[in-house]
């Protein structure tokens, strides 16, 4: 959170040049395939213990850009898992738009302050963790505290540096789809190894 607010105000003060190192080191590093084979065969050991899930929550990011791309990757989710109960929390404004969605419970809570949970984001985070029995916790949201998820002692995938390596790869590496197609793409094949406990190898993007 820190190292984001730093770039933040430098980007407010420097809107140029800052951008532009941005995407020239640091999306370069996060795209480097050693550094995405390492993320993705990281996580997706973690996600070979999540068996036939009863219910599942997913947590997209604060802002309502990012509750609209993570909702498409709940197709993915759904594909891995087809008898799970999917429950999504997001932003307040995106959620009106995913009322509708079939086979979703969504929960959108989330106002957040320039990009932040509020406490109040926490309040209702721990509230819908609290009533209802998650197999899994998916979370997309690089800003809540990591020990919030400790204290529910549910299985806790944190998948934005993963989701975001997996999407910038697929980029550098000539597969240039919509980043909502990639979402989904990406977690077809990270989850695919929870839907039929095989080794999956890291994709050839």
């Amino acid at each position: 959170k820190l190292g984001l607010r730093i770039l933040d105000a430098l980007t407010d003060a420097f809107p140029s040049v800052v951008p532009k190192l941005f995407q020239r080191y640091f999306i370069k590093l996060i795209g480097n395939r050693i550094v995405f084979e390492w993320y993705q065969n990281r996580y997706k050991r973690q996600a070979r213990s999540l068996i036939n899930p009863e219910r599942i929550l997913v947590i997209a990011d604060i802002n309502i850009g990012d509750s609209v791309l993570i909702q498409a990757g709940v197709k993915g989710i759904q594909h891995a898992f087809p008898y799970a109960e999917v429950h999504y929390i997001c932003n307040a404004t995106g959620g009106e738009l995913f009322k509708s969605m079939p086979n979703i419970t969504v929960h959108n809570h989330f106002r957040g302050n320039r990009g932040m949970p509020t406490p109040e984001d926490y309040r209702h985070l721990r509230e819908v963790i609290e009533r209802n029995s998650f197999s899994a916790i998916i979370n997309f949201c690089a800003f809540f505290r990591k020990r919030e998820f400790k204290k529910s002692g549910v299985l806790t995938l944190h998948l934005f540096v993963p989701h975001v390596s997996y999407v910038i790869r697929s980029l550098n590496t000539g597969n240039v789809q919509h980043i909502s197609q990639l979402t989904i793409q990406f977690m077809r094949d990270f989850f695919a190894v929870g839907s039929d406990r095989s080794t999956v190898s890291v994709p050839e993007i």
